[in-house]
Parts: C-alpha cells; sequence; structure tokens
C-alpha cells in the first residue's frame, strides 16, 4: 500500500510540471494572439467587414494565365490549414526555380464564410511571426475586402480576404519581388470578376 502512494505521489512530481507547461503555452498563445489583434486593430475588423458585401465562392485555384508573367513552379494541396482548405503555390519568372533569385510564396484558403476566414487570417498571421504588420486603411491601396501588410517598400508581404477567400502572397526569395502588389492585385481583380 506504502509503495503504491510513493508511486503515485512520484508520478505526480513528474507530472505536474508537464501540465503547468501546458497551461502555460495555452495561455501564452492566447496572450500572441491578444497582440497581434491589437496590432492589426482587429477590433476594427467587424465595422470594416460590414461596409463590404459579402461574397462566397465556391473555389479558387491559380493557373498560369491568372499569375502571368510569373509562373507556378509547384502547387501542394495543405489541406485543412487556417480554418479553410489551402492550397500553396511557389512562383518564379525562371523557368528553372533553383535558380530564380524572385520566388513569391502564394497560399489560397478557401473558407466556409467570409468570418472563417478574417479568423483564418488572424491564425495565418500568428503563424508567420513578422514584425510590423499593418491594417491597410488607405481606400487606394485596399485589395479584398481587409488587407494586412508589412509595410516596406517593397512589400515583404500582403494578406486579404475576398469573401470568402483568404490570400497570402509573400516575398520568398534571395531578392525581393518588386511587383508582388501588382500580383496581389491581379490576384484580386479576378476574384472581383467571378462576382459577377
Amino acid at each position: 500500500m506504502q509503495l503504491t502512494h510513493v508511486k503515485l505521489i512520484s508520478a505526480l512530481i513528474i507530472l505536474l510540471p508537464l501540465f503547468s507547461f501546458v497551461s502555460h503555452a495555452e495561455e501564452s498563445e492566447e496572450t500572441q494572439r491578444d497582440y497581434l489583434k491589437k496590432q492589426v486593430q482587429y477590433d476594427r475588423w467587424k465595422d470594416i467587414l460590414k461596409t463590404k458585401s459579402e461574397f462566397r465562392y465556391e473555389e479558387f485555384k491559380l493557373d498560369n494565365t491568372t499569375v502571368s508573367p510569373w509562373r507556378i513552379q509547384r502547387m501542394q494541396e495543405i489541406g485543412k490549414a487556417d480554418r479553410g482548405k489551402t492550397i500553396r503555390y511557389v512562383l518564379s519568372k525562371s523557368d528553372i526555380v533553383r535558380e530564380a533569385r524572385e520566388i513569391l510564396l502564394v497560399s489560397v484558403t478557401y473558407c466556409p464564410t467570409r468570418a472563417d476566414a478574417a479568423e483564418g487570417l488572424v491564425d495565418h498571421l500568428l503563424g508567420i511571426q513578422r514584425p510590423g504588420l499593418k491594417l491597410v486603411e488607405e481606400d487606394a491601396m485596399i485589395l479584398g475586402d481587409l488587407e494586412i501588410n508589412i509595410p516596406d517598400s517593397p512589400e515583404p508581404a500582403i494578406f486579404y480576404i475576398r469573401g470568402n477567400i483568404l490570400i497570402s502572397v509573400e516575398n520568398a526569395g534571395e531578392k525581393a519581388a518588386t511587383d508582388i502588389r501588382l500580383l496581389a492585385k491581379t490576384l484580386d481583380e479576378y476574384l472581383k470578376k467571378k462576382q459577377k
């Protein structure tokens, strides 16, 4: 009987720090999420989205004509991610991706609703851990229904939602592509045309 108590106490001594670590990790993730939401002015998103009509897309897949002059070098269906189904594309202007200095990563996430796309955007931004994320507020600059970027020239990354689609366009090459915004805008224009 005493041996059982000793084993139980030993097990508790071993497991207690583990439970504490898990609890701290959950608390830490929630703290990070709250910080990110403050940084990108999440409390304003609902009001911004109210001013835009909501459209639900059935799907959105890229092809080489959509991304021209860029070329799709690789496509990977990620499956469930960021509250939807994600397809990730690697784009370059070179025929041989290993030789390309400019590379863009484009993720397209199809979500059930625009609200899911907005929450998926928060999830995605938590996963990339880049400083300087900012809600784009200039009407002439805004892509989609809501846009977050990293202000710089050229922009390292652009993230936006249009309807229930979440789009991420990120510089990933040795040399930053100066036409990242042009590609993001082309994709957004394509989505707008599909609304009609």
